[in-house]
């Protein structure tokens, strides 16, 4: 009884360090088939050419995330996250070649968290406060930073009357000579619920090696439930280099169905002073749940582009090219599961 006793004394003190760090594995999976509208070297000026293809990214960015926590005892908190994103269908890695999406670790206690390394600052796109089918309908990439954030350090407060204030800075590049870097982003937001609206407003600036301004991102948005249907509403204005601007406004919708369905859209419609004409972008989208982790999604997404030359490029998800002046649409079918 006594050997029993002690054997089981040696394994609660093994086993204790390694309970006090929590590791896990997660990721999402998505995969499907899309007939597109796209830009491509076969086509002809001012046209599109219609692609079909089993493609991933249409409704989640495929990636693996290893994120760890350890408890260091009076409230304080040690955490870490290393993440690469992914292409399904090829296999291949999809973010910045050798570099990992995410690297970061950080402290967290009822002071808040503090972030370093690599990461999305907490007000890139708003949050997805105001969509609700993944990048079905998100806002296209020319509304945010083009780039992956490194170099970084990120505090995020602890919440208060329902919100939170996040506050960052990164080095996007770093100068050929010297330490200065290349450009810098800078970004300061809040987040939160109130009266069942749940609201994000954003700020990022971009700056160059000598302080002047390459991009300014204003974002606002808002949601709610109201069980019948959950509404989202976004606003971006986005100015680059002091002279070329974009603004956005978008309205979602997505209607719970009995059996496990969702069904719903939006319709986006940016504005530029350079291409001087609005792009409208309508989508339809319905959900499937096959379980808490796998879904099926399919969507149809239209591009009326009424400008003299593209000012958004292309969609989010979907991916439907913008041709000046043209008509373009895609749809197709994924498969999206969470691990």
């Amino acid at each position: 009884m006594k050997k029993h006793l002690i054997a089981a004394a040696v394994a609660a003190a093994v086993a204790a360090p390694a309970m006090a760090q929590n590791v896990s594995i997660s990721g999402v999976m998505d995969v499907g088939y899309q007939v597109r509208d796209i830009a491509g070297s076969g086509a002809k000026a001012g046209e599109a050419v219609r692609n079909s293809a089993v493609n991933d990214n249409m409704v989640a960015t495929p990636t693996i995330s290893f994120q760890g926590t350890e408890d260091l005892g009076g409230g304080l908190k040690a955490n870490f996250r290393i993440a690469q994103e992914f292409d399904v269908a090829t296999g291949a890695m999809t973010d910045s070649g050798a570099s990992f999406t995410y690297a970061n670790v950080g402290l967290s206690g009822n002071f808040g968290s503090v972030t370093l390394g690599r990461f999305s600052h907490a007000t890139r796109d708003a949050g997805g406060v105001y969509r609700f089918f993944g990048d079905i309908g998100r806002l296209a990439a020319v509304m945010n930073s083009g780039a992956r954030n490194s170099s970084g350090v990120q505090y995020v407060s602890p919440t208060i009357n329902g919100f939170s204030l996040s506050v960052a800075e990164s080095d996007i590049g770093k100068a050929s000579t010297g330490d200065e870097a290349s450009a810098r982003l800078q970004s300061v937001g809040i987040r939160g619920a109130i009266a069942g609206i749940n609201l994000s407003i954003g700020q990022e600036t971009e700056k160059n090696s000598t302080g002047g301004k390459t991009l300014d991102v204003l974002t606002v948005a808002a949601s709610y439930d109201f069980k019948v249907a959950r509404v989202g509403l976004i606003y971006a204005d986005n100015e680059r280099n002091a002279s070329a601007k974009i603004d956005a406004l978008g309205l979602h919708v997505a209607i719970p169905l009995a059996g496990g369905w969702t069904v719903g859209g939006n319709f986006t419609q940016y504005e530029s002073d350079t291409t001087k004409g609005e792009t409208d972008v309508y989508t339809l989208a319905a959900r499937y749940d096959l379980s808490k982790r796998t879904s099926i999604f399919a969507s149809y997404q239209n591009v009326d582009a009424g400008t003299t030359v593209a000012g958004i490029g292309s969609t989010r998800g979907m991916g439907v090219a913008e041709v000046a002046g043209k008509k373009t649409d895609g749809y197709g079918i994924s498969v999206v599961h969470n691990f």
